[in-house]
């Protein structure tokens, strides 16, 4: 008559780790935080690369000497990557899915770095310089540290 459901196991605990002085941390909150920063830091991006030849502001002279397909094809890049990272972490459908997002987005920035570098645009290069850390740090955090459980 009365059924019994299965013990449903708390994948939360596994994302606490303990701190110096022996106190818990939820690791797992930091390394959301991080990613919903990072998306937040790619839809400027996007915004950017598909408003740049109508703004003012860093990338006008790349946008009047790249194709327009260019922009929106790493606006396109950007926006895909902030996504990947974003929702298989929050919907914890294919969570692998995060770190392979994370990988791709450490190997634009590596490019983005040496584009800009190449063509002396060193004024692009601090916003590369926050987001290649932000990057590095949710591949390393949800690849080795605290790697998100699937939905079961």
């Amino acid at each position: 008559m009365f059924t019994t459901f299965p013990e449903i196991p708390d994948v939360t605990q596994r994302d606490f780790v303990l701190d110096n002085t022996g106190r818990k941390i939820n690791a797992g909150r930091a390394l959301d935080r991080s990613s919903i920063c990072l998306f937040r830091l790619y839809s400027l991006w996007l915004h950017e690369a598909f408003h740049a030849d109508r703004s003012v502001g860093i990338n006008v002279g790349l946008a009047r000497e790249v194709p327009p397909w260019f922009l929106r094809l790493m606006g396109l890049v950007d926006f895909s990557g902030g996504i990947g990272i974003l929702l298989p972490a929050l919907t914890r459908i294919l969570p692998r899915l995060t770190v392979l997002a994370a990988l791709g987005c450490v190997v634009l920035q590596i490019s983005a770095i040496i584009f800009h570098t190449s063509r002396g645009e060193l004024s692009a290069l601090p916003l590369n310089a926050v987001l290649l850390p932000i990057c590095l740090f949710i591949l390393w955090g949800r690849g080795k540290k605290a790697p998100i459980a699937p939905r079961a």
